[in-house]
């Protein structure tokens, strides 16, 4: 989820990016000559437009005349990596720091990049330059929070998170993601106190965030954890009314009424858990458990052979061996009730009184 929160705040400041670079840009003075600086608003209208590689042609030809013009560097390699030219991207806004070291948005978006590329450690590296070039960005901390925490690096990522909401209280990715990293460690101590405050907290600066059903859904976990199965339920059915496309939630749901024995209502999370995503193996396997526990095994079987066909699932061995166990059970019982079906047709047949048979 924290990848999803991240590439979506990086996306909000690249459609942004070449109008903002522009006008920061364009009123320093003596950055470019007159004929460098039109050709550089040509290539901003250009890339506006969605024309990328028309603009890539004006940004080169404006550097042909200026070389040291960073605001057409640096827009040069956003048109790159508009055209899904990630490599030329990454030279350009490298050759962007040349120019100008501290250049926030050029290390924001080298950040990105390597963000992109899973390489959370580098991306960190550039997002820590960013928020000292630019120590009042929400969206540069709360990024570098992101990757220290895709990183497992939770006490930096804690940091970070904690600076965003320190410039703004209501900041709401913020909040919500400083829920998850508080989350991760207390469950690392069994003592989530800190957790449930911190998550509380977030839902009561930014109540209307888009991102409450998360805090809902750590907090049913740690209820889960907690073994408090009511008020788990309770947090799940918030998430639910906020998601009801998220299958999670209606697996998360469904172990909280499986605890708490209420087989039908948690057979009832799990089928719809398992009609939102498919497959998911793991709502399968145990739908199966609880079927077995009520001595339905063709329902058992059926959902222990859904579960073993989830490449995804990492119980799919053990789902298998269920699987056999109990075809191997319902042979026997067949095999069983044939040899009783036999004896009580001979049992029939032997209280027939001898004047009434006829061979």
């Amino acid at each position: 989820m924290r990848t999803l929160w991240m590439m979506t705040v990086l996306g909000a400041l690249a459609l942004t990016a070449f109008g903002a670079e522009a006008s920061a840009q364009f009123d320093a003075p003596d950055v470019a000559s007159p004929d460098a600086r039109d050709l550089f608003d040509r290539g901003i209208q250009l890339a506006s437009e969605g024309d990328y590689d028309a603009a890539i042609t004006e940004f080169q030809k404006a550097l042909l005349i200026t070389s040291s013009f960073p605001a057409a560097q640096y827009n040069l390699a956003i048109a790159y990596e508009r055209t899904g030219n990630v490599e030329q991207a990454e030279a350009e806004y490298k050759r962007t720091l040349e120019l100008e070291p501290k250049h926030a948005l050029a290390l924001y978006a080298l950040g990105s990049l390597k963000f992109k590329q899973k390489k959370y450690g580098e991306a960190a590296g550039y997002l820590e330059q960013a928020v000292e070039a630019n120590p009042r960005s929400l969206e540069a901390y709360f990024a570098l929070g992101t990757a220290h925490h895709n990183a497992g690096n939770l006490s930096a990522a804690k940091k970070a998170f904690n600076r965003a909401i320190e410039i703004d209280s209501t900041y709401a990715d913020a909040l919500f993601e400083l829920g998850d990293v508080e989350y991760e460690i207390c469950d690392r101590s069994g003592a989530y106190e800190t957790a449930i405050l911190t998550l509380q907290t977030a839902l009561r600066r930014a109540p209307g965030s888009d991102k409450a059903y998360l805090a809902y859904f750590q907090l049913g976990k740690i209820y889960l954890k907690q073994d408090d199965a009511k008020k788990a339920s309770e947090m799940f059915d918030r998430v639910i009314q906020l998601r009801p496309d998220l299958a999670e939630a209606y697996y998360m749901k469904g172990s909280a009424l499986a605890k708490a024995n209420q087989n039908a209502e948690a057979i009832q999370a799990f089928r719809k858990a398992t009609e939102l995503k498919d497959p998911y193996g793991v709502a399968h396997y145990q739908l199966a458990r609880i079927y077995q526990k009520l001595n339905s095994f063709e329902s058992a079987l059926r959902e222990y052979q859904a579960a073993a066909a989830d490449p995804g699932f990492s119980k799919r061995a053990q789902a298998n061996r269920a699987a056999q166990s109990i075809r191997d059970y319902l042979k026997k019982m067949e095999s069983q009730q044939a040899d009783q079906e036999e004896e009580e047709e001979y049992d029939s047949v032997d209280d027939i009184p001898s004047s009434d048979f006829e061979p």
